[in-house]
């Protein structure tokens, strides 16, 4: 019983403590990183450091690098120095030792470590006065740190400084090797370069006896170090021929070549039977080796700086190779290239020419002008087609260069007809409107295109009018159209559509014949319209005019009376006036404007006169401003022109003659 009751209670409290646990452990989304950054003097040695949770928040923090070389670390912060340049993949873990968080990260980078040694190499120089004494110079650098040197003589002499000297026990050949290496590093490289001390000739001249005109006669002299003495020179002229000389001599031999030609000449200074001495090669041009040594320039089409040289000679000596130079000191090879200057103007272009390697004596140079790539302007052209047939026409075209060269014309009549030259005759085969285009061309310009429609027809294929034919009765307002074909149209089987219309009027008539009648309902404007049809025209061609049917009988009953008026102002005066019976149902007299012109010079209208629509009167004075007693004329015959406007109508214009009878003032009661 007891051991039960204890089994109960040791359950009891497990429960109890797991349900009175305080806090849950923190879980977090940490994402760890970390940086580095490489010394400036070390370039091999590299910090990395990372950010951690607070351990307040999140407890200890295990923190474990792995530099990618092997070497590990479990600090926050650390700095690490790689024994040779490379790249090095670096991972970093976090995780969390304490039940306050759930922490487990880790990233994984790659590191580069990189020492860059520039243009390593090391320079000599000779002393003058023993060629034994030698000082050596180191060159290159690198970007960060410092560098140790040590020099390797080849003879198991060492030293260590950027700068040195040394002697050398003798003249022989020596292989020095410079060795660098980065301070506080493994890192180093190396430098190789084989030393000849054998050096007694430094060069030797060459002199053309001018004695001989073909400069076969040849004159050297070996040039060597001034401390040397009792040297001997043995010579070997490319030809087959050998010879000696001495210090004696300061050198100096000569031999005469029976043939031009590029020679390789050699000589051997000794300075005694043992001596390996030093051999000296020196390849020469004797005599003329090319001929005709010239070249040709074009510019180049896309840019006007460019020009293609070709270079233009021959030779039977061996290999010919070609160097130009322009642009003070600009050079590039190849018997045809392509130069490229630097602005516009003039430049001097030097052809150098070499066989077998060797620059022949002569050049040649030739001044080449650069100018900016022209430009066409103001392209056009004028047409003119043939009085009597349409269907031939002059063209003429213009243009200006900005070069003032000559321009190239192409022109094109569409239909595959082509043709050139700035004046150019064609022949169309139909009336038409057609698209002609012209092109514009010159040297280094780019090509300008122009082209404009040309109306190929006659001035006025058809005609056409449209007569009143009812003999001025109003009541009969009959009209007969024609079209009037152009004696020059060429047209073969003409066909006509008429259209007459009055908008206002909504008024309509058609026809297909070339001459017909109409009868119009009314007083008014109408427009007509013809459209002609032939094989000889590309579509059709219409033609329209406004008709005023308005027609004589506008003056339906006129007559001239003597009469007397009333006097105005005091003075008698004679007035005669024009009845105008208007057709009210035709027309609205009250939209009627006339105006009076009187040909006879003498007289005038007088200011009296005055259009009374209303009474369907025109009153009319003649006045004459020299006769003070008698200023109205009475008596007189003259011509009237009277000119009717109705609005919405052209003006229609009538003469009339005119008798001003008068009469007295007596007839006046």
């Amino acid at each position: 019983m007891k051991k039960r009751n204890l089994l109960l209670f040791i359950c009891l409290m497990f429960f109890t403590l797991n349900a009175c646990s305080t806090t849950d452990p923190v879980s977090s989304d940490f994402k760890v990183d970390f940086e580095h950054i490489v010394d400036e003097n070390n370039p091999l040695q590299v910090t990395y450091s990372t950010a951690i949770p607070s351990k307040e928040e999140y407890g200890d923090i295990a923190v474990e690098w792995d530099l990618g070389d092997g070497t590990k670390s479990s600090e926050d912060r650390v700095t690490h120095i790689y024994q040779k340049p490379g790249d090095y993949k670096v991972k970093l873990s976090v995780s969390s030792l304490s039940e306050k968080s759930q922490i487990a990260s880790e990233t994984v980078k790659t590191v580069s470590v990189q020492i860059t040694i520039k243009n390593l190499d090391f320079s000599f120089v000779q002393s003058t006065g023993s060629p034994v004494d030698v000082t050596f110079t180191a060159l290159g650098d690198i970007e960060n740190g410092d560098l140790d040197y040590l020099w390797d003589f080849g003879n198991g002499v060492t030293k260590n400084e950027k700068k040195v000297s040394y002697s050398f026990p003798n003249a022989a050949v020596y292989n020095v090797t410079l060795t660098t290496s980065v301070k506080g590093t493994n890192y180093h490289a190396s430098v190789e370069k084989k030393i000849d001390l054998n050096r007694y000739i430094t060069d030797v001249l060459i002199r053309h006896g001018p004695q001989y005109e073909d400069s076969l006669a040849t004159n050297f002299q070996a040039i060597t170090t001034p401390y040397l003495k009792n040297i001997v020179y043995i010579w070997d002229f490319g030809d087959g021929k050998t010879d000696e000389s001495s210090i004696k001599d300061n050198g100096q031999i000569a031999h005469h070549y029976k043939n031009a030609g590029i020679y390789t000449v050699n000589v051997a200074a000794k300075m005694h039977e043992s001596d390996q001495g030093q051999t000296y090669y020196k390849t020469i041009q004797v005599g003329k080796v090319v001929t005709n040594i010239d070249f040709t320039y074009t510019q180049s089409p896309e840019n006007p700086l460019q020009f293609f040289v070709e270079a233009a000679s021959n030779s039977d000596f061996g290999e010919t190779t070609y160097e130009w130079q322009y642009d003070s000191g600009k050079i590039t090879t190849g018997k045809r290239t392509l130069i490229t200057f630097d602005k516009y103007g003039t430049h001097d272009v030097i052809l150098r020419v070499y066989v077998r390697g060797v620059e022949v004596d002569e050049t040649i140079t030739k001044t080449i002008t650069t100018t900016p790539k022209p430009i066409i302007t103001g392209l056009g052209f004028t047409s003119e087609l043939h009085p009597n047939n349409p269907l031939d026409a002059n063209f003429i075209a213009s243009a200006t260069a900005s070069n003032e060269a000559e321009i190239q014309y192409k022109w094109d009549f569409g239909f595959g007809n082509k043709g050139e030259g700035i004046e150019i005759s064609h022949k169309f085969q139909y009336y038409s409107t057609y698209n002609v285009k012209v092109t514009a061309t010159t040297k280094g310009a780019e090509p300008v295109v122009y082209s404009r429609n040309i109306l190929v027809a006659p001035d006025q294929l058809v005609d056409f009018d449209c007569v009143d034919i009812a003999g001025g009765n109003i009541h009969n307002l009959t009209y007969r159209c024609t079209a009037n074909v152009s004696s020059n149209a060429g047209l073969v089987n003409p066909t006509f559509e008429w259209e007459i219309r009055d908008g206002t009027q909504g008024f309509y008539y058609r026809s297909t014949a070339k001459v017909f009648t109409v009868k119009f309902p009314v007083l008014s404007l109408y427009n007509v319209k013809l459209k002609i049809k032939d094989k000889m025209i590309v579509g059709d061609r219409t033609y329209s005019k406004d008709l005023a049917v308005l027609t004589t009988p506008l003056l339906y009953s006129r007559s001239w009376v003597e009469k007397c008026s009333a006097i105005w102002s005091g003075d008698r005066s004679i007035h005669s006036y024009i009845d105008n019976l208007w057709e009210t149902n035709r027309i609205n007299r009250k939209n009627v404007n006339i105006s009076v012109f009187i040909e006879d010079t003498a007289y005038y209208k007088s200011s009296h006169g005055n259009h009374s629509p209303a009474q369907d009167k025109y009153w009319i004075q003649l006045r004459n401003p020299g006769d003070k007693k008698n200023p109205w004329r009475v008596g007189v015959d003259t011509d009237v022109t009277i000119t009717y406007k109705i609005n919405g109508f052209p003006p229609i214009s009538k003469k009339h003659n005119v008798y001003f009878a008068g009469g007295t003032v007596h007839d006046c009661q």
